[in-house]
């Protein structure tokens, strides 16, 4: 049975199961983290517990799949009541290759993440269309297609897992063939790398009227930041997000941050932040 704070977030009648006293921007939506040294740290900054919680997980190997990295942050994940992002990274294997022993042991490890009572977003091979073109991911839109659906029927009913589809900001046009079908995707998301200045309306409109509002489906977003270090540009995202009218965009639920140092850019708007940004960060939230 799950043990998290019921908050019916509907949309098309898919139930989140967002916790309802979790971290929300001004505007009421949910805001968690994706962060590498642990969730209560950045808790205790924010004095309110994350709402959703990022791990990256990849399958190493074509054989078989553990999911090794989601367990020593289950109790974390559990004791903030927070959704668990679960993003499974197919690098040691082709699309093609994500056969139905791969898919079992992905719902082996969905199942024991769920039936110990933590709310699961499966954001399989997320950013697929950009990984695959530098080689991180190894397969072509169709070939993505068909693991997607293998997957979804191999997780398809076990209590408190929704399946998140989350490409990485493009064209409608490029992002379309990696659609897998409104019958296999519980929760729709697109990654973002916010350039300067950027609205939340021209960044997401054709996302969002082309799959959360054509399709009645939850949006959110499994990643963002900007692609810029500078906190003048981050803090200008961060309010965007949180500012956006959920009277124009009542589909979009949830964000969960990229807080982390990487790729010679600093992405964070807490850790390792000075004072003066982390208090600018804060006034975003709800107190």
């Amino acid at each position: 049975m799950l043990i998290l704070p019921q908050s019916l977030d509907i949309c098309n009648g898919v139930n989140l199961n967002l916790p309802g006293e979790g971290l929300k921007g001004l505007n009421g939506i949910h805001w968690g983290w994706s962060v590498p040294d642990g969730i209560l740290a950045i808790n205790e900054y924010t004095t309110r517990n994350a709402s959703t919680y990022n791990i990256f997980s990849p399958i190493t190997s074509p054989d078989s799949y553990f999911g090794f990295e989601f367990f020593p942050v289950l109790n974390d994940t559990l004791n903030s009541h927070a959704v668990l992002v679960a993003s499974v990274m197919p690098t040691g294997l082709t699309f093609a290759q994500v056969n139905q022993t791969i898919a079992n042991d992905i719902a082996a490890v969905m199942r024991n993440l769920t039936n110990s009572g933590v709310e699961v977003w499966l954001r399989f091979a997320h950013e697929m269309n950009y990984f695959s073109s530098v080689d991180t991911y190894h397969g072509s839109a169709s070939e993505f297609v068909q693991a997607w659906r293998i997957v979804h029927d191999a997780v398809q009913g076990i209590p408190g897992l929704h399946m998140f589809w989350s490409p990485n900001w493009a064209s409608m046009e490029d992002i379309q063939p990696w659609w897998p079908g409104s019958e296999s995707v519980d929760i729709v998301g697109m990654d973002v790398y916010a350039f300067p200045n950027a609205s939340f309306a021209r960044v997401f409109d054709e996302f969002y009227n082309e799959f959360a509002k054509q399709y009645n489906r939850p949006m959110a977003l499994g990643e963002t930041s900007t692609d810029q270090g500078l906190s003048v540009d981050k803090e200008a995202w961060v309010k965007e997000l949180v500012r956006a009218d959920l009277g124009v965009y009542p589909c979009f639920k949830s964000v969960t941050w990229f807080e982390y140092a990487a790729n010679g850019q600093d992405y964070r708007i807490i850790m390792g932040q000075s004072q003066e940004t982390i208090a600018e960060t804060l006034v975003n939230f709800l107190s």
